[in-house]
């Protein structure tokens, strides 16, 4: 008869535990599944705030927003006397510390020694600064890591970057930095 009792006590515990496992899974996946459709309606939320054409393809999502800490867009005085844009020198960083170095090319790399070069599909002037920019990566490198899986980047929140004074092709022979700041937005697919 004890046996019994103890029997039929392990068995309602053991269902008790059961029942307080289902729970806690369940809780999790609903966290997780919250999770996940936040960081979808972010991705969503920020793409639709952005113009059509620099908007990047909805299978993307984004996974990391980086803005410009220390950066410069360097110019070449070039014949008849006006600045030529060569490109970006700056270090951005992740909204996590990540960070990216970003040159010429266009090409970025992570501290992690992961690289991507990418060409610009898309432009949106802007009135006193560079344009925003809506860029496809046409190439991986280096080791894997935090940028081996983008294929979208996006240039938005342009403040400065242009040259707007002209050139003398025989005094100006060095080249001219102008201060930057942007937000970049990293993209991979879902």
């Amino acid at each position: 008869m004890v046996c019994e009792m103890l029997n039929a006590i392990r068995v309602s515990l053991f269902r008790r535990v059961c029942v307080i496992a289902v729970i806690v899974c369940l809780t999790a996946a609903s966290l997780f599944n919250s999770h996940l459709s936040t960081v979808s309606a972010h991705s969503a939320s920020v793409n639709s705030s952005i113009p059509a054409n620099l908007q990047v393809p909805a299978h993307e999502r984004l996974v990391l927003q980086a803005t410009v800490k220390q950066g410069v867009q360097v110019y070449r005085c070039t014949a008849p006397g006006y600045w030529s844009l060569l490109g970006p020198t700056a270090l951005l960083q992740g909204t996590h510390g990540e960070l990216i170095v970003h040159s010429f090319g266009p090409r970025w790399q992570g501290s992690d020694g992961s690289v991507i070069t990418a060409q610009s599909i898309a432009s949106l002037p802007q009135l006193s600064s560079i344009p925003w920019q809506l860029y496809k990566v046409n190439s991986h490198s280096g080791h894997t890591g935090l940028l081996s899986h983008i294929n979208y980047v996006q240039l938005l929140n342009t403040t400065n970057g242009v040259s707007t004074i002209f050139c003398n092709t025989a005094a100006d022979t060095s080249l001219m930095t102008v201060p930057y700041s942007a937000t970049y937005m990293f993209w991979q697919p879902q």
